[in-house]
């Protein structure tokens, strides 16, 4: 006759079935002997990954995304005509008063073949531009950040200019 044996192994000594001291930080080895998990000193495992324990500690939440400005584009067109007889002081043609994000100009200016000289303007931006139209003919500017065109003090006695002008700008607005 066969005698039944244990499968049981025995435990050594040492590796006796205790609970856990306060403080003790568990390995695998210690939460397969102790009587007492799961116990807030030592945190249950899946695969390895430990569990958070309350109170659970979330992530500030994300900064809001900063706000989109709106933005308005619309085109102006101003155009009139230029007559100068004589000694002219300086004048104005046009002006750009309003903080925009970005301006697109462009100046076309026309000097009638019966004028006796060339006319001067002068374009103000970030710098300042001097354009001269010679009798009969159209001379043309586009640029960016223009915020003035001026017709600057010229002739004699003598002076006859006549001519047009038109200024076209686009500019971007924010609300």
């Amino acid at each position: 006759m066969l005698k039944k044996t244990s499968c049981r192994r025995k435990r050594p000594s040492n590796l006796s079935r205790k609970k856990c001291e306060p403080r003790m930080k568990c390995g695998p080895k210690h939460r397969r002997l102790c009587r007492s998990h799961p116990t807030p000193l030592c945190r249950p495992t899946t695969n390895n990954i430990i569990l958070p324990q309350p109170p659970y500690m979330h992530p500030p939440d994300p900064p809001d995304p900063p706000k989109k400005l709106k933005t308005y584009t619309f085109d102006k067109e101003c155009c009139g005509s230029i007559l100068l007889q004589g000694e002219q002081s300086e004048f104005q043609l046009w002006e750009l008063d309003v903080y925009s994000m970005q301006t697109l100009t462009q100046i076309s200016i026309f000097s009638n073949e019966k004028s006796t000289q060339a006319l001067e303007v002068d374009i103000v931006g970030l710098t300042t531009k001097q354009m001269l139209v010679p009798p009969g003919s159209t001379v043309n500017y586009i640029g960016q950040s223009v915020t003035a065109v001026l017709v600057p003090a010229q002739g004699s006695e003598s002076t006859y200019i006549e001519g047009k002008y038109v200024i076209s700008t686009t500019l971007t607005l924010q609300s």
